[in-house]
């Protein structure tokens, strides 16, 4: 008794587990998209920066020089992480609506399941296998929107920064040498920006829990506060033959009291009468 009401509480929950999981996710991910205009940024900055130097602005050399070349480079790394940030949020947009259209296929289940007739074990059991097979694309989902983050790659790249873009070559000039020790200063500044902005992440924000489906009997004990009445009722059931027992045996024994009694007057008047 209870337990299709066992199970439709435990798919419920569920689902606004999982709901609010998706959400976390996503919000993880709405928070790391707003890299990405920080880095277009960057990326526009360090670009100006060649422009202004193919003039001579920092080493005094007129021309595309190796100095050019570096900011150039520099410009389009940050660029490119910009990419890998805005793919990474379209990759987590869609996995999101995924797993938004999944849950709603589940609830869906899950009503079919609360307006399911107990005695239909054939209706039971294929709404069961339904859900089971939501919740598996569900996790499926989940660990795709978990393991979706640019965030780990800028970290490396930043990481070594200066080595990837502003490196002197022996046979520049001294000029061009002093201009990229400048010059350095800026990407120095870039990566302490970098790293702040990428250090708010939290490791909890990564674990997914996994979903399951609960058997009938395990629903019942776990979810026993929501469906008291039935155990109420089937406790009731349970001691109802222990009733009927015993007001049988009050039966019986009246029964047999009741001669017993009328026996007992009659010889009791019987006595009266011969002392008479």
């Amino acid at each position: 008794m209870g337990g299709k009401d066992a199970v439709s509480t435990h798919m419920q929950r569920t689902l606004a587990a999982a709901e609010t999981q998706g959400l976390r996710l996503y919000r993880r991910a709405a928070t790391e998209a707003n890299l990405g205009p920080q880095l277009q940024a960057m990326s526009r900055n360090f670009d100006d920066l060649a422009r202004r130097e193919a003039g001579g602005a920092f080493s005094g050399l007129q021309g595309e020089g190796d100095v050019v070349a570096t900011l150039r480079n520099t410009s389009q790394l940050f660029g490119n992480l910009a990419g890998s940030v805005q793919g990474a949020d379209n990759e987590m947009r869609e996995n999101y609506d995924r797993a938004r259209d999944l849950i709603a296929q589940a609830r869906a289940a899950a009503a079919r399941m609360e307006g399911a007739d107990i005695s239909d074990g054939e209706e039971v059991r294929k709404n069961n296998l339904e859900f089971a097979k939501n919740l598996g694309d569900i996790n499926a989902v989940m660990a795709r929107m978990a393991q979706t983050s640019s965030v780990g790659f800028i970290r490396e790249v930043n990481r070594n920064l200066t080595s990837l873009t502003m490196s002197a070559k022996a046979e520049d000039r001294p000029q061009q040498k002093a201009a990229v020790e400048r010059l350095k200063t800026l990407v120095d500044g870039a990566q302490t920006v970098i790293s702040r902005i990428t250090s708010t992440g939290d490791a909890d924000d990564t674990t997914v829990e996994i979903f399951s489906m609960l058997s009938t009997q395990r629903a019942i004990w776990t979810y026993w506060q929501d469906v008291l009445y039935a155990w109420a009722g089937a406790t009731t059931l349970d001691f109802a033959p222990l009733f009927f027992m015993v007001l049988l045996a009050i039966a019986y024994d009246r029964e047999h009291q009741e001669p017993a009694s009328a026996a007992a007057e009659e010889f009791r008047r019987g006595a009266a009468f011969n002392r008479v």
